[in-house]
């Protein structure tokens, strides 16, 4: 019979070396991107009350290889629309309440926010983007916050947070238990 002990770590206890080996094997364990399914559900709420079709979207950190594709998919003419007459058609259309009046209106995540800064901006300055062009930006500011989001829960301070807040244990070499 044999009989051995092991000391169990807690990952403040670690050394750095192993505190790292620790966030890369995480970051290797845990592939699933947290809230995937509420930015998808934010996209789709708008794309039913937005006058777009999304063509194809895919969303990976640091937008390698990463896009999203709006079509005009609502009056044909209004899509040409720009400056005021632009203006006007999303205050007659109620875009403007919608962007301004509730945080997060579509599904309560706030992933909602990101489909409206470009309107909100639009608001305060008209320019000379038609509303064709305007939609895409509402579209690919979504992407932008969803590819930040996927890249922040890759970082080392997340996956630390992560490590820390659900306790998990170690051997002294960082590998987890």
């Amino acid at each position: 019979m044999r009989t051995e002990q092991i000391t169990i770590y807690n990952f403040d206890e670690l050394s750095e070396r192993a505190q790292q080996k620790a966030i890369d094997n995480y970051r290797a364990w845990d592939t699933e991107i947290a809230w995937a399914g509420e930015w998808r559900d934010s996209l789709e709420a708008w794309e039913k009350i937005a006058p777009v079709a999304v063509t194809y979207w895919q969303v990976s950190p640091s937008y390698q290889g990463s896009y999203i594709n709006v079509e005009w998919a609502g009056e044909y003419m209004a899509g040409e629309l720009s400056g005021v007459r632009a203006w006007k058609w999303l205050q007659n259309n109620g875009w403007f309440d919608l962007a301004e009046n509730s945080d997060c209106p579509l599904t309560g995540y706030c992933g909602d926010e990101c489909l409206f800064d470009a309107i909100r901006e639009f608001k305060a300055k008209p320019d000379s983007r038609t509303l064709a062009e305007l939609f895409q930006d509402c579209a690919d500011g979504w992407h932008k916050g969803y590819s930040d989001d996927i890249e922040y829960q890759n970082s080392d301070e997340y996956i630390r947070e992560q490590i820390e807040v659900n306790q998990y244990e170690f051997y002294n070499d960082g590998s987890m238990i």
